[in-house]
């Protein structure tokens, strides 16, 4: 990542309960907690993201600070690792519940030497 890209962060805060087609949810769409920022600055540990390209004195000054540590977590930089990790939230569950009830060998030896 560098100064200029467009990034898409998790903003655990938001939250739609009216997906693409207007058909309205009970509970937030996961998908939709994902917002477009461009990287308009860093600093030696943060990014620093703007909602505009603008790199100037007021933007840099109300810039959201993305520690680099933590930017793999919540930092995105393209719609398909987006789609990627959606994927993987809605479906550990599932997943680890096959798991669980597996009793097979060969199989969980297979899913600990993937794991690992």
């Amino acid at each position: 990542m560098k100064v200029g890209d467009k990034v898409w962060i998790k903003d655990e805060d938001r939250r739609v309960y009216v997906d693409d087609d207007g058909k309205r949810h009970n509970a937030p769409i996961y998908r939709k907690k994902f917002v477009e920022r461009f990287i308009i600055g860093e600093t030696r540990v943060s990014w620093l993201l703007s909602t505009s390209q603008e790199i100037d004195e007021w933007h840099l000054k109300h810039a959201d600070k993305v520690k680099k540590n933590d930017a793999h977590r919540i930092m995105f930089t393209s719609e398909d690792q987006i789609d990627k990790h959606c994927w993987a939230v809605s479906n550990h569950y599932r997943i680890a519940d096959l798991v669980r009830s597996c009793d097979s060998f060969d199989k969980l030896k297979q899913i600990e030497e993937i794991l690992k």
